[in-house]
């Protein structure tokens, strides 16, 4: 759990100074396949994240949709973080073949697991903050906007620097496997 914890922190570090477009984020990754299994330990370490979030998210819709059935059981909870983790595995793959670039496939899913962890803390956060009473409902609107295109930006910076393309084939790269897991929570609502 020790070693689990430092790649988290070395992961963040390194993920802070790729999104800043700074030198030296690429030694904080480890991309041999140990290094991508590792990184699924990220898994594991969200999902206290996680369950916050949905806790937090099913408090703001019991207070702002009384009587609604809306909200995340916990079937549909487990079904969402399971998306979460195993859809861009799957089509990153496909996208990287396409671009014949599947020598870089593992930084890509290396950096992404790690910006996911990340993302769900960020989420989890902006959720708490309504359910502590320090943001009201419109100021978490504010911020949940702000975060969908910040959460573009991160998967579009990563697929740029991992994948070593520039911005037009990094936008494409990386707006594939967001599109991919829109189309599935459609198909799953």
């Amino acid at each position: 759990m020790i070693a689990l914890l430092a790649d988290a922190r070395s992961a963040l570090i390194g993920l802070a100074r790729l999104l800043a477009f700074q030198e030296g984020w690429r030694s904080h990754f480890d991309i041999s396949p140990e290094g991508v299994w590792r990184s699924f330990g990220a898994v594991a370490l969200a999902l206290p994240a996680f369950v916050l979030f949905v806790l937090a998210a099913n408090y703001f819709i019991a207070a702002n949709a009384p009587g609604s059935e809306a909200g995340y059981s916990p079937f549909e909870a487990g079904i969402s973080y399971l998306r979460i983790w195993a859809v861009f595995p799957v089509v990153a793959a496909g996208v990287a073949i396409a671009l014949g670039l599947t020598g870089r496939y593992a930084a890509w899913l290396v950096i992404h697991n790690w910006a996911v962890f990340a993302l769900l803390h960020v989420t989890a956060l902006f959720f708490l903050l309504y359910a502590a009473g320090i943001a009201d409902a419109a100021a978490l609107a504010v911020l949940l906007q702000f975060y969908r295109l910040a959460r573009l930006f991160v998967h579009w910076r990563i697929a740029c620097a991992a994948l070593q393309v520039g911005p037009v084939t990094g936008a494409a790269a990386a707006g594939i496997p967001v599109l991919a897991d829109m189309v599935l929570i459609y198909a799953l609502s």
